[in-house]
């Protein structure tokens, strides 16, 4: 939505456009007319609609597949691109030969002005070599060789490795202590499966969502950004925390994340942020994810769900190359928005786009696990 307001130099804001019900109509009233392109794109849902599967995307989508010279590819770790990249890069016909540049930050800036230019200035000189070598057939000595150039989240320090993620074992947790989980790190993240049946429950409230903070979707206020304890002391947010690391570790690789839920509503979403929680008690976002229960588990078309009844939600994370430093904690919130990075899920099986009256539901969790994959 923030692409399309920039396109037509709406003075309208991204809530304002993302809050008007039914989405549907929001081109009309926050796009200068009515877009027949927004229409489209809001109400075909499910991605086995022949909307997106005309020629024009099928092409679009294997593209890649027919390149014939070496690529450098650069993306971020907090970009929305970031997940496709991966998938083109190494279905390339030329991986072999080329090079997948990753940074720190989101889709339009570095998390400070300092790495900003750090990275322009990194970037800007690997494409003049990249041309050096492949169009005027020079000897460089400085560009990597094929594989990935992945930058550090805490040194801002670049790493090359041929194949990515590499060398990694997965570390279980389990969401524990349920019933204390709703006040900030309440709940626990640990090593053993609990015993103990506990549940617990919030009434999410679509007028009423969950702040975005950070992330990957926010075109322009995404990245990593300092959480505080603002949003999970929100009686609809979930937290759950680890015991302290004590040694330094790298995830390296896709978070997975499974709950048990249930919704008194037809049709609902959730959410999970995947989060560092520093020694100084500072806590500072890694991954974060959303599903509805009608699109659950990654399904291209909708599903019936009935309301109450129990299913597991399994999020498996866009890669990230993540350093936790001594003295961290992992901090896991759970919740049913994220907004306006998403728009806040209507709670009804029909159409969200075409719904003018959102309503209330009663969401519970029964049980969760946590996957790192650590190097």
């Amino acid at each position: 939505m923030q692409w399309a307001l920039d396109l037509h130099e709406s003075d309208a804001t991204i809530d304002q456009m993302a809050g008007h019900h039914p989405s549907v109509e929001s081109n009309e009233s926050y796009l200068k007319g009515k877009r027949q392109w927004f229409h489209d794109y809001v109400t075909n849902q499910q991605k086995r609609d022949d909307y997106w599967n005309s020629s024009t995307y099928k092409t679009l989508r294997n593209a890649h597949k027919n390149a014939k010279v070496p690529v450098l590819m650069r993306g971020a770790w907090h970009d929305f691109f970031l997940d496709g990249q991966f998938d083109v890069f190494e279905e390339l016909p030329t991986r072999s030969q080329s090079v997948f540049s990753i940074r720190n930050g989101h889709h339009a800036h570095s998390n400070s002005l300092v790495e900003f230019r750090d990275n322009q200035r990194f970037n800007f000189t690997m494409m003049l070599d990249w041309f050096d070598v492949h169009l005027k057939g020079k000897s460089v000595r400085s560009l990597p060789e094929s594989g990935y150039v992945i930058q550090s989240n805490v040194n801002n320090g670049r790493t090359h490795f041929s194949s990515w993620p590499a060398n990694t074992s997965r570390s279980l947790f389990y969401l524990g202590n349920l019933n204390s989980a709703g006040s900030c790190d309440g709940g626990t993240l640990l090593v053993e499966k609990p015993t103990s049946a506990v549940s617990v429950s919030y009434i999410y409230d679509p007028e009423n969502p969950v702040e975005s903070r950070g992330g990957a979707f926010n075109l322009v206020k995404g990245g990593v950004i300092e959480q505080g304890n603002v949003i999970c002391a929100r009686d609809d947010v979930i937290s759950f925390e680890s015991s302290v690391f004590e040694e330094a570790f790298t995830l390296s690789g896709s978070i997975k994340v499974a709950i048990k839920v249930s919704s008194d509503a037809n049709d609902s979403a959730f959410t999970v942020k995947v989060q560092e929680k520093l020694a100084d008690g500072s806590v500072y976002n890694i991954r974060e994810g959303i599903t509805s229960l009608s699109f659950r588990n990654g399904l291209d078309y909708k599903q019936k769900y009935e309301a109450d009844s129990i299913v597991e939600l399994e999020f498996d994370l866009t890669r990230i190359s993540w350093e936790f430093r001594p003295g961290s904690s992992l901090r896991l919130d759970i919740s049913s928005s994220s907004y306006p990075m998403f728009n806040a899920h209507p709670n009804v099986e029909e159409n969200g786009a075409l719904v003018a009256s959102p309503i209330k539901a009663r969401q519970t969790i029964f049980s969760g696990k946590l996957s790192l994959p650590v190097r």
